[in-house]
Order: C-alpha cells, then structure tokens, then sequence
C-alpha cells in the first residue's frame, strides 16, 4: 500500500511562548492537545492520549521549524528539540533556542509581540491508525496511532477562516479535509456501507469543494486518480513523490547552472535537503559556486525544476577528505566535508520512509 502522505494540523487550545533565559531563548509549546474534538473542514477530529506513543518509541527524526518551511530552528536528532507526550495535556516541544540564529531573532519579537501564538505539526497516519465515526451530525475521525518521523513541529499563524484549519504540505492547503473526508467515505461504501443523508451531505459538500461530484468519482479508485491529475496539474509530479525524485531533477537544475556555460563541465555537489520551494547542497569541487553548503529556491515549471535567486552560503568551506569511489578503486580527489558527513547521512535518512 502506498505511504500516506503528511498532513499539518494547527493548534488553538494552547499557546507557544519564548522566554528569555541566560543567554538564549527557550521555546515552549503544545503542537497538539489530547482529547479535545476541532473542527477540520466537513468533519471533526480529535487526537487520543496514546496517538504519539509508538512513533516516540522510534526516536524519530523531527524538526521545529516556522510554518513547515525553510531550515531547522532545532531537531531531536541534534539534541536541541525536546518532545514529550507522556503529560496530560497534549504533544508537548520544548527547545533553547541559540540568540545568535538570525532565524532566531526573526522570530523572538515576534513572538513577545503576540504575532505568532500557535503550534502545528506535520504527520502521518499509520496503517490503521485512524478511525471514524459516522453517528452524528459530523464525522468525527480519531487519531490512534501517528507516524512523526520526517515530520516537524512549527510555530505557525494562519488566517482565521476554518478552511486553513488543515493542510497538507503535498497538496492542495485548505482542500485536503475534503479529499481525506471523501476518501474515508468512499471506501466504506467499497465495504457495502451505507450513510445517511445526513452524512452524505457532508461528502457532497466536500467534493463541490473539490469541484467534483459522484458522476465523477463514483469509487475510490477514481477519486484517487482524480486526486493525481490534480497533483500532476501543480507540477507536484515534476519532482516525484520520494526525496530521491527530487535530488535528482534538483541536481540536474543545478548542473545546468554551475556545471560551465553549456552544462558540460560536472559540478561536484550533493544536494542534502529540499523542501517545496528551496533546496540546500553540498558542494565539494572546483565548479559551481565554491566548497561549501548553499542554499537556494526554486520553481517548477512544467516538467522541470527552475533555480531562482542567487545562491547563498550556510556553511562555509572546511576541512575535506578524499571519498573513495569503491574498495576497488583509487581515492578521488574530491571529497565532502568532515564536519557535514553525518548532516549528510541524516538529510537522506530524514526523507526515507519509517520502517
């Protein structure tokens, strides 16, 4: 079966702080609280006590970040990114932020101005961790068992309008509570299940909002179809659904532009992250930019990945060693930098899937 994808949820029942505490700041949150039903579009949700304990029992790999995007603030695989769920209240980030991290500074006064005042979270659900309820005036979907790992944690603001109650970062925003309503739905009258009009009137009102109909999507397996033409159709596709789809179509981006004025001349890089419109990499040659880890954006264009903005250095370059190709072969002259080999490592094993 195929891997679920990540879905954000957004947090009103309790705040984030920053304090200021020796020489840094200390983040403070709930990214998620227990037992309390919020409203997700058609339907309603609620998170159970138990829904982090297996994920958390795999040391997952999790980022804090600032509304999903751009480079970590901490990490728990660093050390610097606290989680607990074993409290009474909810999913629960604690991380000391350093006071020299311009991302940092962006975000303190913000933050003490009562701008940024939620947490959210970026999870999956594991097979058969969720299940739902059809009794009421609302579909009430229970979250039993998340999947954290690749995920992150986020200081967020949203509008108020409910429809940006749920997104999902390989999607469509706002629409995502209405393809995962219909989805549910659709695959309990696979099962011979039959609703009331009541309920019914929800899934009606989810696919208008998709802009389709049960003339359309009479199964799940057309909804799920009609579900990838919309993603082929935002370009989404260009770049694959696996991180390793995307390093490639990135790297090739990237040669284009560093590897000499037609492209033919190879540029020594690896890209080490990317997220929906930036990417960063390692570069260990002569070509392109320089040594270093960089950072830049990029668009997709139809069938292809387009760099924008200028490239910007993260770190700048360091000590090397020599990478050899295979234990046959001699050592080649260019290798990685000693103190990113385990970024490196992490970077890739973050975009695979839990085992």
């Amino acid at each position: 079966m195929a891997e679920r994808p990540y879905e954000t949820r957004r947090n009103t029942a309790a705040r984030v702080e920053i304090r200021e505490e020796g020489d840094g700041f200390t983040l403070d949150g709930y990214a998620s609280t227990y037992e309390q039903p919020y409203a997700v579009g058609y339907f309603d949700e609620r998170v159970t006590k138990t829904a982090f304990a297996r994920t958390m029992g795999r040391n997952p790999d999790v980022r804090l970040l600032v509304d999903h995007e751009g480079q970590p603030l901490a990490r728990t695989t660093s050390g610097t990114l606290t989680l607990d769920h074993r409290n009474d209240i909810g999913f629960r980030a604690q991380s000391p932020l350093d006071a020299s991290d311009p991302d940092v500074q962006r975000l303190a006064p913000k933050m003490r101005r009562g701008d940024l005042t939620e947490m959210s979270f970026a999870f999956r659900v594991m097979e058969g961790g969720d299940s739902w309820d059809y009794s009421g005036d609302r579909p009430l979907r229970t979250l039993q068992h998340l999947d954290m790992h690749g995920g992150d944690v986020s200081v967020v603001t949203y509008p108020a309008n409910p429809g940006t109650f749920a997104s999902l970062r390989s999607d469509t925003g706002p629409q995502e509570a209405c393809w995962t309503l219909a989805e549910a739905m659709l695959f309990e009258r696979r099962r011979g299940r039959a609703f009331e009009k009541r309920t019914l009137r929800h899934l009606y009102g989810a696919l208008d909002d998709l802009g389709l109909s049960l003339k359309d999507v009479p199964d799940l397996g057309a909804l799920r179809d009609a579900r990838s033409e919309v993603m082929a159709a935002m370009g989404r596709r260009a770049v694959g659904d696996s991180f390793n789809d995307t390093e490639s179509a990135l790297s090739d981006a990237l040669q284009q532009m560093f590897g000499g004025s037609d492209g033919d001349e190879p540029c020594d890089l690896w890209v080490m992250d990317a997220g929906p419109d930036w990417a960063v990499w390692c570069a260990y040659g002569d070509a392109g930019p320089g040594k270093g880890t960089w950072r830049m954006g990029y668009i997709v264009e139809g069938d292809s990945i387009v760099l924008t903005g200028d490239p910007v250095q993260v770190i700048a370059e360091t000590t090397y060693e020599p990478v050899s190709a295979g234990p046959d072969e001699p050592e080649q002259n260019s290798g990685i930098p000693v103190d990113l080999a385990q970024r490196l490592m992490r970077a890739r094993q973050l975009r695979r899937p839990a085992q």
